[in-house]
C-alpha cells in the first residue's frame, strides 16, 4: 500500500494526496502535518453527518491519534495541531527570510534550515504561541504562515517578535560574522482563500511583497543586525499606534513599499534600533547642546557695573568715580 492515501475530505476542506510524512502532502498550502495525524475518510452520503462548514470555518487536524477537530468540538485541553482555512477567511500571516542562504554550501544551509525553525518554535513557546495550530509552508530559508484566530495579533506582533531578536542574539553569540542568523521578518492582516496552488488573496501576496520589497531587504543589510521586520500599515494602526502592544510607536518609520503591482505604507522596525531615520511624526526630539572644546578656558561671568550719581556742587573740589 502506498504511503500516501488520497481523500476527498478531511472536515469539509477538499485535500488531494494527503502524504504520511511528506511535509508537502496536503494541497493547496503545502502545510506541514505531524506524522501521528491519521485521516479518515469522510462517510459516504446517508452514513453520517458531514463535519465542518463552510465560510470562515477551519478544519483543525489534531496531534493526538485519529481525533479530527472542527471549532467547538475541540476538547478544552487539547490545542489544534493545525487549522486550515476553508474558504474566505481573514487571518494574519507572517513571513521569514534567512539573509544570504544561497552563498553556503549543503551543510550551511542545512544547519541555516534547522536554526531557523529552532528560533522560530523557541520565540513563539516563549510567547504563548502554538505554532503546531498554523498553516505553515516551508521554503528552505524562508517560511509562511498564516495564523488562526485564536493566535492574538497583538502578542504575535508584540512579544513574538521580542522573543525572536532575543533568540537570534543568543543563537548568533560567539558565532563568526558570516555564520549568523540574519532574518527579514514581514506581517500583513487580510482575506485570503485557498486554491489549487497556494492561497489567493491581498495577504499571502502583501506579505510576500513585504518581506522582499528593497526597504526591508536594505535595513537589514546596512544596519548589521540580526532581525528587521516590516509591519502592515493597518497593522501598525491597529495594534501599534493605540499602544495595545509594549512597542512605542516611535520605534517604527514609515516606508513606501513599490514591489510589482503593490504599493502601500508599512512599517519598519530594525533590532538593536534604527535611529537614523525615523518618522516625522515620531518622538520629538530634544535640542542639541552645540559641541565644546575641552582645552578651552572656561568662560568668566560677566561683571555689571551700577554707578550712582548725584548732583554735588562746591568750589575747589575734586570728584572720582569708584566701581564696587
Amino acid at each position: 500500500m502506498s504511503n500516501r492515501t488520497s481523500l476527498h475530505t478531511v472536515c469539509g476542506l477538499d485535500v488531494k494526496d494527503l502524504g504520511d510524512h511528506h511535509p508537502q502532502g496536503l494541497d493547496p498550502q503545502r502545510a506541514q502535518v505531524p506524522a501521528a495525524v491519521r485521516v479518515r475518510r469522510r462517510p459516504a452520503a446517508g452514513h453520517g453527518p458531514r463535519q465542518a462548514g463552510p465560510g470562515i470555518q477551519a478544519a483543525c487536524l489534531s496531534a493526538r491519534g485519529n481525533q479530527i477537530i472542527g471549532g467547538a468540538q475541540a476538547s478544552r485541553t487539547e490545542r489544534p495541531s493545525m487549522c486550515v482555512p476553508n474558504g474566505l477567511s481573514r487571518n494574519l500571516c507572517i513571513a521569514v527570510d534567512a539573509r544570504k542562504y544561497g552563498s553556503g554550501d549543503d551543510q550551511a544551509q542545512l544547519s541555516i534550515q534547522r536554526l531557523l525553525v529552532q528560533v522560530l518554535d523557541t520565540a513563539a513557546a516563549a510567547a504563548g504561541l502554538h505554532r503546531l495550530s498554523w498553516t505553515r509552508q516551508a521554503g528552505s530559508d524562508s517560511e509562511f504562515a498564516i495564523l488562526p484566530p485564536h493566535e492574538p495579533e497583538a502578542v504575535v506582533v508584540d512579544r513574538f517578535v521580542r522573543e525572536v531578536a532575543a533568540e537570534l542574539r543568543r543563537q548568533n553569540r560567539g558565532r563568526l560574522p558570516e555564520a549568523r542568523l540574519r532574518v527579514r521578518m514581514a506581517a500583513y492582516f487580510g482575506r485570503l482563500v485557498p486554491g489549487e496552488n497556494g492561497f489567493a488573496g491581498p495577504a499571502p501576496v502583501g506579505v510576500n511583497r513585504l518581506l522582499n520589497s528593497r526597504e526591508l531587504r536594505q535595513a537589514l543589510d546596512e544596519s548589521g543586525s540580526d532581525l528587521a521586520v516590516l509591519l502592515s500599515e493597518h497593522i501598525y494602526l491597529d495594534t501599534v499606534a493605540p499602544l495595545h502592544t509594549t512597542w512605542r510607536p516611535w520605534e517604527f518609520r514609515k516606508v513606501r513599499v513599490q514591489e510589482k503591482e503593490f504599493d502601500q505604507n508599512a512599517w519598519l522596525w530594525v533590532q538593536d534600533g534604527d535611529t537614523a531615520a525615523r518618522a516625522d511624526e515620531g518622538e520629538p526630539q530634544q535640542p542639541q547642546r552645540p559641541p565644546t572644546d575641552p582645552l578651552a578656558p572656561t568662560p568668566q561671568p560677566q561683571q555689571s557695573v551700577h554707578t550712582t550719581v548725584q548732583q554735588v556742587s562746591s568750589p575747589n573740589v575734586v570728584f572720582g568715580i569708584q566701581n564696587k
